[in-house]
Order: structure tokens, then sequence, then C-alpha cells
């Protein structure tokens, strides 16, 4: 039967990372075709250089009506996989920021971070009286219920910082529009294309589009910081390592 309209999947929302040629399998999960997704057609800023340390801040949040997920065990393998890297006098320098509203403003006013990783949950749905859906990452507020950080809040937040990088793994971090019709989809919905696409100075996210499950987003943080600093690796090249990663892991069938 022809799908709904809620059904079909429109162009915007094509999943580009599970393109799929008989004579060259998925190319996502190749580090010879490496996918990225980009606002501009050519490189819109010279590359940044970091002058070592690079300085990491992980926020973890895991409100208590939200689901669980095994959100420590990826900070957990976080800490392993730049172990050998931090400590004093490392290249790297990793923080942990708690999840509150007022502690991540702070940390970002008072110290010159290159990486923000959230670890949690996010959405693209109504919150509190406003009827609009808006696409937000989940912090906790006092009581450590869910505290709803929108897409345009979060990139005030990172102006006039060195933050380059954001890693996001949380359901529907780079999802361009709500569940429900009509809305369209639009080049600067979504948290992830926000942040990319204003002027906060952040020139590169990974988020998800869809939902994330937890043991996939384990092994992704694993596979990524094992490689970020690969000399021999770009950024998009590493997040193809992780995808590779998550093929052997769960097949290439599985929905993650």
């Amino acid at each position: 039967p022809e799908p709904t309209a809620h059904e079909r999947i429109r162009l915007q929302e094509l999943p580009l990372e599970a393109l799929y040629f008989d004579q060259q399998n998925f190319l996502a999960p190749n580090p010879a075709t490496p996918i990225s997704r980009g606002l501009q057609f050519l490189p819109d800023r010279e590359a940044h250089r970091v002058a070592l340390p690079l300085r990491i801040l992980v926020v973890v949040a895991t409100p208590n009506d939200k689901p669980t997920a095994n959100m420590q065990e990826e900070k957990n393998v976080i800490q392993e996989a730049l172990e050998k890297l931090t400590g004093p006098g490392g290249a790297v320098e990793v923080e942990f920021c708690e999840p509150t509203r007022p502690q991540l403003t702070a940390r970002l006013q008072s110290k010159r971070f290159h990486i923000v990783h959230f670890i949690g949950h996010g959405a693209f749905d109504i919150v509190g009286d406003d009827p609009s859906p808006r696409p937000h990452l989940c912090l906790e507020d006092a009581d450590h219920q869910s505290d709803p950080l929108d897409a345009e809040t979060l990139q005030m937040l990172m102006l006039n910082s060195d933050v380059r990088l954001v890693v996001m793994t949380a359901c529907s971090s780079a999802n361009p529009k709500p569940e429900e019709e009509p809305y369209h989809a639009r080049a600067f919905d979504g948290v992830a294309q926000r942040l990319i696409g204003g002027g906060s100075g952040v020139s590169a996210v990974v988020a998800m589009q869809f939902d994330l499950e937890s043991e996939a987003a384990v092994t992704f943080s694993r596979i990524f910081y094992t490689n970020l600093l690969r000399p021999d690796r770009t950024l998009d090249e590493v997040v193809t390592l992780c995808r590779q990663a998550l093929v052997g892991q769960l097949n290439a069938g599985h929905r993650a």
C-alpha cells in the first residue's frame, strides 16, 4: 500500500550514512569513503591550530525522569581511551562537569575548552508552555529532573569560547525536525545544525539524527577517542572508524 504522509521519508531526512552499492557495500563505514555533511560547499574558515594540551569537557546528564542508560560506562571508556595521553604534562586534559545549567555556563566561561562532549538525552519536541517543538538536550535541575537546554541557548553559551568540536551521543541531536506533522526539515534546525551554522565558532559537530542505543554510544566513544589524535586520520575518517566498529559489533543490518 502507498505509505501515508507520516510514513514517508522526506528528502531532507534520508540517512546518507546508509548509502549502499552492490559493488562497494555500505559507504559510510568504509575508511576509503567517509561521509559527512556540511552547510558550506567550500571551507569557510581556516583550520584552527590548537596549542597542547587539548582540553575536553565532558557533561554526563542522567535526570531521574528519563530512561536509564549506560552513560557511566561511556564516561569510563572515554577515560580509558585517553588514559595514556592524560596526566601531568600530557597532551590531553579531560574534565567532567556537573550536568546543570549554572555549572556548564560557569565552566565554559572560566576555562578555554576545545571539545565539549555531551552524554545524555536529546529530543525535538515541545518544552514547557511553548507550543512550538524545539531541539534540545536534557541537563539536570537541582532536583535531578530534566532541564531542557535548547539549541539556541547552547549556541549562545559557546560564543567567544575556544570550543571547535562538539560531540553529542544523544538521541535526535542532529534531527532537523520534530516527529509530528506538518513540520518540515530545515537547514538550521536541530542542535547540531544550529551549533555549526551560527556564530559560536564551532567548526564540527558529531551527533545523531535518530535514536542512539546506549550500547552503540559506548562503542562509538571508545573508538572515537582512541583514534581522535591519530595524525593520519581526519575527523570524518575517525567517525568512519566508529561506524566500522559498530558494524563489527552489531552486524551491518542493525538499526544503529
